[in-house]
């Protein structure tokens, strides 16, 4: 602001006083505050904290177009820049003929509104609002805003502005009751719409948190009924490995088995004699098969059946075998019994010759056949040994 302000603590007042001016109805004496507070900043060039609040304050209030018309606005400043006109010239203006302001929401940065603003002081008497203009209007020109205090004058025309006796005790006092009254009903106004806001807010939390428990109630119940899938298909994985495990025992148990017969076959037939050791060389040849299926049961276990048939098929071989070496012992019997015969003869012949050297030398060659013969069987048994 330009000028000294004589009362001590006035600047901290111009915010209400342009409260009380709104919630007054003194909307030309308002009008005319934020011109000259625009004024002010313009002529100042520094923004003043107590002066910016207050402009802030004025021109919310004047921003809705619905109450205060731009087209009416800018005709009041511009009938108010040519001359100071009467209140009774200035005002249908400004209200639109209607001779009244309907209340509406205007906005702030600390959420009053309008009707808060407006609403006229029930509370003060007659004497105490006439105290109260008086009061606004001597702290109005001390701050030099004369054109606001003649405003304030022209607009509330029944007063007598000359009936005011010690002006400014009188300033101050009413001053102190009008803020004392006001603002504890403002704090309390505030007050009422945080809890309100609160309220509010916690509705909304709450809604909020059934919200996301309901959310994590079913995210829950998902939860349990994957655990559930998941608790069913391991357990049916346990069962089934240890079926398999039960079948891999089982199968070890019929291997061992069938490593102790064939172990028993192999000493049954070793303790034969070496008349039986074209049988023992095809015993062998079995065994090392069976040992052969034996490197192979590992991938194989599923076929055990397929392998006891083998080992069946491989005993059937050997009493098969057994049973053709016997025919051939009967066969090298009924030749050798030939051979005699044969040598008989030969015998005879060589005596009724005379020639018994020769028939030593034959003999030996039959001997030598004989010895022969058995050998001639071998690889017959071997070739079905193969097979």
């Amino acid at each position: 602001m330009s000028g000294d302000v004589a009362w001590r603590g006035r600047a901290a007042m111009q915010r209400e006083v342009a409260e009380f001016l709104v919630k007054e109805r003194y909307f030309l004496a308002a009008l005319e505050l934020l011109h000259e507070l625009r004024e002010d900043r313009r002529e100042d060039g520094q923004d003043n904290h107590e002066a910016s609040e207050t402009t802030r304050f004025l021109e919310r209030v004047f921003a809705d177009e619905q109450r205060f018309p731009r087209d009416k606005i800018a005709a009041v400043a511009a009938v108010a820049a040519a001359a100071k006109p009467p209140a009774s010239v200035a005002a249908p203006a400004l209200n639109g003929g209607t001779g009244g302001i309907e209340e509406a929401g205007v906005g702030g940065g600390d959420g009053q509104t309008a009707e808060d603003d407006s609403q006229p002081l029930d509370a003060l008497g007659e004497d105490e609002r006439r105290d109260l203009n008086f009061a606004v209007r001597d702290y109005l020109v001390q701050a030099r805003y004369k054109l606001t205090a003649m405003t304030l004058q022209d607009e509330v025309v029944d007063q007598d502005w000359d009936d005011w006796e010690d002006g400014p005790a009188k300033a101050d006092s009413a001053l102190r009751r009008y803020l004392k009254h006001y603002l504890h009903r403002r704090e309390a106004q505030k007050s009422v719409a945080a809890a309100g806001r609160a309220a509010a807010d916690l509705a909304e939390l709450r809604r909020e948190m059934d919200l996301r428990l309901a959310d994590a109630a079913r995210q829950k119940a998902d939860v349990e009924g994957s655990l559930a899938t998941a608790t069913a298909a391991v357990e049916s994985l346990k069962a089934k490995l240890q079926g398999f495990e039960s079948d891999r025992q089982a199968q070890e148990n019929e291997l061992q088995k069938l490593r102790a017969e064939l172990d028993a076959a192999s000493e049954k037939v070793r303790g034969r004699g070496a008349s039986e050791a074209s049988l023992l060389a095809r015993a062998e040849g079995a065994e090392r098969q069976l040992e052969a299926a034996q490197a192979d049961v590992s991938s194989l276990r599923a076929d055990v059946a397929s392998l006891r048939a083998d080992v069946s098929s491989a005993r059937d071989e050997l009493a098969a075998a057994q049973h053709e070496s016997a025919s051939l012992q009967g066969k090298i019997k009924s030749m050798e019994a030939a051979a005699e015969a044969a040598r008989a003869e030969q015998d005879e012949e060589w005596e009724k010759a005379g020639r018994w050297q020769p028939r030593q030398r034959g003999r030996q060659r039959g001997s030598n056949e004989r010895c022969k013969q058995p050998g001639k069987q071998q690889p017959t048994l071997r070739r079905e040994q193969r097979n």
